[in-house]
Formats: C-alpha cells, sequence, structure tokens
C-alpha cells in the first residue's frame, strides 16, 4: 500500500513539472517591451563595444594590436549593435524573427569574441562576490 502511495505521489509531482514547463516557455520571457529596451540599450550603449574589444585584443596579442586591430573590431561591432538596436526599436511591436521577438543576431553572432551577444558590454569594476577580501587563517 505505501508503494503505491509512493509512486502514485512521485508520478504526480513529475507530471507538475512538466505542467510547470510548457506554462512558461523559455521564449516566454522575450516580449515587445523586451525587444524595445535592448534595442535602446543597443543604442544607448553600443559605443562600449570599442574599449571592450580594445582589452579583449590586448589580453590576446599586446598593445598595438589592441590599437589597430582592437579598436577597428569595435568601430564595426558598434555600427553593427547601433543599426540591430534601430532596427529593434523600429520593429519592436512586430515578431521578426522566426515569429518571436528574440533578437536578430545569426547564431554565428552570439559569441562574445567573433559577435554580438543580446545586450551591450558593461564596463567599469564589477565582481560577483559577496564579500570584500580573502580571510586568511
Amino acid at each position: 500500500m505505501t508503494k503505491t502511495i509512493l509512486t502514485a505521489a512521485l508520478a504526480l509531482g513529475l507530471s507538475g513539472l512538466a505542467f510547470a514547463d510548457i506554462q512558461n516557455p523559455p521564449m516566454d520571457r522575450q516580449t515587445p517591451v523586451t525587444k524595445l529596451g535592448r534595442g535602446l540599450g543597443n543604442i544607448a550603449f553600443g559605443v562600449t563595444e570599442i574599449p571592450s574589444s580594445i582589452a579583449r585584443e590586448q589580453r590576446a596579442n599586446g598593445t598595438n594590436a589592441a590599437w589597430s586591430t582592437g579598436l577597428a573590431n569595435g568601430a564595426w561591432r558598434t555600427v553593427k549593435r547601433v543599426g540591430y538596436g534601430a532596427f529593434e526599436v523600429v520593429t519592436f511591436p512586430v515578431p521578426t524573427y522566426k515569429g518571436t521577438y528574440r533578437q536578430p543576431y545569426t547564431r554565428g553572432e552570439l559569441y562574445p569574441t567573433s559577435g554580438l551577444t543580446e545586450h551591450s558590454p558593461e564596463m567599469g569594476f564589477r565582481t560577483g562576490t559577496t564579500y570584500s577580501r580573502q580571510h586568511r587563517d
């Protein structure tokens, strides 16, 4: 009797998880407002691609490459990001990418080193830790 109750409870619990996924699909957070905000952010902060590309190139290949290749790559990425941002602001009420409100970047452009991420890079010092220094014994 206990095995039957336990099996029924487990089956009911697992079916509840499956129902939750159907009610909140992964693309549910992509709305017209999200698209508008992403477009405005890309227009306003697209220029952060330049220092981000310069820093990335300097870490990889040195200062000379940073101020030549990094600067040129950052300027091109800024043009692309601002262009995509303008496109998203103009078309925000319409689902344009495969009938959704996702960003219109192709698969190859989603990687930070070769293309664009959904939002522009953040500048400044930021940490993900909740403490200020490491304690030693």
